[in-house]
């Protein structure tokens, strides 16, 4: 059973954050919102604000796409206790993600 959760949470880690790696690249890397943005008078603290807030939902969308099914999976196989813990563990695998994605952004940023 130990083996079967930690492959089980391995594969949803490496998920998540392939995901995240391809999904916000064009969000988070894109310089040219703040040129179009700029001209209508939206301040960079807004353009942040809305930027957080669109990875926040896609974020949601996407650990509830590939976490849901096996939170469902994990609860008639081995029991709601066990489905808790794997539905904390989607939300801070999820996190845990997208704070190594945007890692990998800033390196990015940073030297190239």
């Amino acid at each position: 059973m130990m083996f079967g959760l930690s492959s089980f949470t391995s594969a949803l880690f490496l998920m998540f954050f392939l995901t995240m790696l391809t999904s916000y690249a064009t969000l988070l890397l894109d310089p040219k919102d703040r040129l179009i943005f700029g001209v209508r008078g939206v301040g960079d603290r807004t353009l942040n604000a809305v930027r957080v807030g669109l990875v926040t939902l896609f974020l949601g969308a996407t650990m509830l796409a590939q976490g849901g099914p096996a939170i469902i999976v994990l609860v008639l196989r081995f029991g709601p206790l066990v489905g808790l813990a794997g539905l904390i563990s989607v939300v801070l695998l999820g996190v845990f993600a997208l704070m190594i994605a945007l890692l990998f952004y800033l390196l990015v940023l940073r030297f190239f």
